[in-house]
C-alpha cells in the first residue's frame, strides 16, 4: 500500500466541540432560511435566515449544502440573490444581509467543497443568466480563518445547459456536474480546468439529475430524471459502464436523486413523481441489485441524508407548495417508514450533517511539539512520532465519518492500518487541541 501525505505542515487550533450533538440542516427554498434538526428528539430546534423570501414558487435557495469542517462553516448557493450565503455554525450567524461575490455567474445551484476548505465549485448559469450550452462549474477561492471568509471567483469551464448538481472526486481532482437540459454530464479536471468528458445523452428528455460518488470507489452514480435508470459513471476510465434500470409498477419515479449510504452498501433513490423510495444493494457498486422494498414518502421527495448506515432523513420539498415535509426512514433488506421530523418545513431540498467532532477554529499556542510521519510502501503500517506530546490520532473519510482512531500512550507508534483507496483526512490531537493535521492519499 502507498500512502501519500498531502499539504505536509503544522496546523494549531483549539478543538471545542467534540461533545457536541451532530445535527442535521435543511434548506427551505421558499422561505430562503437554514433549519437544524435534531436527530434525538427529531424536531426543528433553530433557523437562520439566509437570503431574501420571494415566496411561493419561487425558490432562492438551492439543491446544495457544503460543510467546512476545518472551521465549521456552511455554504450555500442563493439563486436569486446570485451569491454564496456562508453560515458560521459556532455561532449561528450568517453573511445575510447577502455580499456579492464579484464576477459571480447568476443564479448559483450544485456546489461543492474541496476537502481543504479553500475552494468552492459552483454551477451557476454564467454572466448573462441565461441557460445556454455555455453555462460554467466556477471556482471560488476561500480565504481567511476568521468568520466572514473572503470569497473569490478565480475560474470557470463551460459545462452545459442548466448546470444543476455538482460532485467531487475523492481525491479533489475532478469535479461531475449534471447539466439538467443540456441532457449532458460534464466531468471537468479541476487541475488543468478543462472539460475533460462530455456525456451526452440522445435527447433533452432524459435529464440528468441527481449525482451521487460511491464513498470508497471511484466511480458515480447519475440518475436520470426523465428516463428511469442509473449510469454508472467510471472516474478511472472516464467512461459511463453500465446503465441500472430501476425497477417499479404504477406512477414512474421519475428519480430526483439517489444517497449512500457511509459504508456504501446502501443506495436509496428518491422517486420525486411517485412520491416512494426505490432501494439497492451496493456492497458491489459495480453491480447495484434493486431490493423489492419500496416505501411511500411525502410529495416529491429529493436526495436523502443518512444520518448513519441504517437511518435516513427524506426532504420532501413539495414543489410550488408552502409546506413540505421531512421524512425519516431506515435502510436493509426491510426498510420502514419511522416518521416525519416535527416542524414547519417551507420547501425542504438541500440537506446535510453536521457530526459532533467537528472543531471550532481558533488559533492557539502549543510549544514543544513536533509530529514526523512516515510510511512503509509496501504494508499496511503509518510510523508516528512525536516530540513533547502523547494524544490520540483520528482518521476520516472526506464525508467525515470516523474509520480509525487510537489513542497514542507513547512518542514512537507504529499503527497497522489497511484502508481501501481514497483520500482521507487525519488529526492528531493532545489535550483536546489538534496539534496536526493533514491528507492522505491511499493507493494500492
Amino acid at each position: 500500500m502507498k500512502i501519500i501525505f498531502i499539504s505536509i505542515g503544522i496546523l494549531f487550533v483549539t478543538l471545542s466541540s467534540y461533545t457536541q450533538q451532530s445535527y442535521i440542516l435543511v434548506g427551505e427554498v421558499y422561505s430562503a432560511k437554514v433549519s437544524k434538526i435534531d436527530p434525538v428528539t427529531n424536531a426543528k430546534i433553530a433557523t437562520i435566515q439566509v437570503a431574501d423570501s420571494v415566496g411561493i414558487p419561487i425558490p432562492n435557495i438551492s439543491n446544495a449544502i457544503a460543510i467546512d469542517t476545518i472551521h465549521n462553516w456552511a455554504y450555500i448557493a442563493c439563486n436569486l440573490a446570485n451569491t454564496i450565503c456562508v453560515i458560521d455554525l459556532n455561532t449561528w450567524t450568517a453573511t445575510y444581509p447577502n455580499i456579492a461575490i464579484s464576477g459571480l455567474g447568476k443564479n448559483p445551484s450544485g456546489l461543492a467543497l474541496n476537502s481543504a476548505a479553500d475552494k468552492l465549485y459552483v454551477a451557476t448559469l454564467g454572466q448573462n443568466g441565461v441557460q445556454d450550452s455555455l453555462n460554467p462549474l466556477e471556482t471560488i477561492s476561500i480565504t481567511g480563518n476568521v468568520f466572514p471568509p473572503t470569497l473569490t471567483k478565480i475560474a470557470e469551464v463551460p459545462v452545459g445547459k442548466f448546470p444543476l448538481n455538482v460532485v467531487l472526486s475523492h481525491d479533489d481532482k475532478y469535479a461531475v456536474v449534471s447539466c439538467r437540459n443540456q441532457a449532458r454530464i460534464t466531468v471537468v479536471n479541476l487541475l488543468t480546468n478543462t472539460a475533460e468528458l462530455k456525456y451526452n445523452y440522445p435527447n433533452i428528455n432524459y435529464e440528468p439529475e441527481g449525482l451521487d460518488i460511491h464513498p470508497t470507489a471511484n466511480i458515480v452514480y447519475c440518475f436520470s430524471h426523465g428516463q428511469n435508470f442509473i449510469d454508472i459513471l467510471d472516474l478511472d476510465s472516464m467512461a459511463i459502464i453500465k446503465t441500472v434500470n430501476i425497477t417499479y409498477t404504477g406512477t414512474p419515479p421519475s428519480p430526483s436523486a439517489g444517497a449512500f449510504s457511509p459504508n456504501g452498501n446502501t443506495l436509496i433513490i428518491s422517486g420525486q413523481t411517485s412520491n416512494k423510495m426505490y432501494y439497492f444493494n451496493t456492497s458491489d457498486p459495480y453491480n447495484p441489485v434493486q431490493l423489492s422494498s419500496v416505501l411511500s414518502v411525502g410529495a416529491q421527495p429529493h436526495k436523502a441524508l443518512f444520518l448513519n448506515d441504517t437511518v435516513a432523513y427524506v426532504p420532501n420539498t413539495n414543489n410550488t407548495h408552502p409546506v413540505g415535509s421531512i421524512s425519516i426512514v431506515s435502510a436493509g433488506q426491510t426498510p420502514v417508514n419511522i416518521g416525519n421530523v416535527t416542524g414547519t418545513f417551507n420547501g425542504p431540498l438541500a440537506m446535510a450533517l453536521v457530526r459532533n467532532n467537528m472543531t471550532s477554529y481558533q488559533p492557539a499556542t502549543v510549544e514543544n511539539s513536533k509530529i514526523n510521519i512516515c510510511t512503509d510502501p509496501f504494508n499496511n503500517f503509518i510510523n508516528l512520532e512525536l516530540t513533547g506530546n502523547k494524544g490520540e490520532i483520528i482518521i476520516t473519510g472526506i464525508s467525515g465519518n470516523i474509520v480509525y482512531k487510537k489513542r497514542l500512550d507513547s512518542n514512537s507508534v507504529t499503527l497497522n492500518i489497511d484502508l481501501p483507496n481514497g483520500l482521507y483526512l487525519y488529526h492528531v490531537s493532545d489535550n483536546n487541541k489538534i496539534t496536526y493535521s493533514g491528507k492522505i492519499m491511499v493507493v494500492k
